[in-house]
């Protein structure tokens, strides 16, 4: 426990909570409802929608800030992932397959062999498909930047977080160039955050907390302003749009400075923020999230009102939170640990073989 950055988990979940958000926001059209007749919820949803926005980024920067010390990559913990990820996508078709009669649920045109390998469902967890990318180019990247010195670092963040956006958002065409197009839903993307996530590990920039609070409503107003004069949301759903990395960054710090000294609040962090991947898989499953959808829209106009979004979002994240604490239960009598662990040492005794052979030959 003593290693931990309590301030850093807690964005954890928030991150994730406004990753959730986002996706019902979005879904629901929640960001883009008449201002005249519904202000508040307008401006509150469209402030949900930037911060889902800046979540995504924020969540693959704190995977930098933690990994960027790591000595060596470490197998094992992402095979537990895989099988975490295979345990949702057939388990919860299962689900509601059994209960699609009973409950007539709808089972978005999944079916039981597609949801046993993850990576059909590429589209739905693309974060999960691009973050396996960054895993095994981990500790190549932390080589690298540890190799270089600060201004360098600093001089190659100032072209991908600044140059390389705004170039993708005034000629789109540019983004199938440098891998930012698909709106930055992309391993690319996520590597350029996890190098981001990794200077503030390496160089925590001093900034003042009033000067970084300042800084985001600066931004946050700003965005607010041309949604407001646009009848829409301008500011598209690309995680690389200027002002969602900026306000990613500014959030990032604020955190990195906080310190959580209450024990209670510790224990609740520690316990929460290793569930919050798990909220992520089960809330974005095809079934599960086309279900949701409807049963939101089922209220009719009271979803127009930020409130009820808000409270039904924050009540289901604790909900995922309790399935996936009994799903590492689960693992824990299964062994799972165990399993991956025996995984990754068979794999390493595999490459090891297969390198001794190409030496030989080569």
């Amino acid at each position: 426990m003593k290693n931990r950055h309590y301030g850093v988990d807690l964005l954890r979940i928030l991150a994730m909570l406004g990753v959730c958000l986002l996706h019902f926001n979005s879904a629901l059209g929640l960001s883009h409802i008449d201002f005249t007749s519904y202000p508040v919820s307008r401006v509150i949803s469209s402030s949900e929608h930037f911060m889902g926005m800046c979540s995504v980024n924020i969540y693959a920067m704190i995977t930098g800030y933690f990994c960027i010390n790591a000595s060596k990559l470490r197998v094992a913990k992402h095979v537990q992932l895989w099988f975490q990820v295979a345990f949702y996508t057939a388990g919860l078709f299962l689900v509601y397959y059994i209960l699609k009669n009973a409950f007539h649920t709808e089972l978005a045109g999944c079916s039981f062999v597609s949801l046993l390998y993850p990576l059909p469902l590429a589209s739905t967890y693309w974060y999960f498909a691009a973050y396996t990318v960054v895993f095994f180019l981990a500790p190549f990247l932390n080589r690298g930047i540890k190799a270089l010195t600060k201004s360098q670092l600093q001089k190659m963040l100032l072209f991908c977080l600044v140059l390389m956006p705004v170039a993708a958002v005034l000629r789109p065409s540019f983004g199938e160039y440098v891998s930012l197009d698909n709106a930055g839903h992309s391993a690319a993307w996520l590597i350029i955050m996890y190098i981001t996530g990794s200077y503030t590990r390496l160089y925590p920039p001093r900034f003042k907390k009033q000067t970084i609070i300042l800084m985001i409503f600066i931004l946050l107003t700003a965005m607010q302003v041309i949604v407001l004069f646009n009848d829409k949301n301008c500011a598209g759903s690309t995680y690389y749009y200027p002002p969602y990395v900026f306000m990613s960054i500014a959030i990032m710090l604020l955190f990195t400075q906080f310190e959580i000294k209450n024990n209670y609040a510790r224990c609740l962090i520690a316990w929460a923020a290793p569930l919050s991947f798990g909220v992520y898989l089960i809330h974005m499953h095809p079934c599960v999230f086309k279900n949701l959808i409807h049963f939101f829209a089922s209220f009719g106009e009271v979803v127009n009102h930020f409130w009820f979004i808000t409270l039904a979002t924050s009540f289901l994240y604790i909900v995922c939170s309790f399935i996936d604490w009994v799903r590492m239960k689960l693992f824990s009598i299964a062994h799972i640990k165990e399993l991956s662990q025996l995984i990754e040492n068979k794999s390493r005794n595999i490459l090891s073989f297969l390198q001794f052979k190409l030496e030989r030959w080569f």
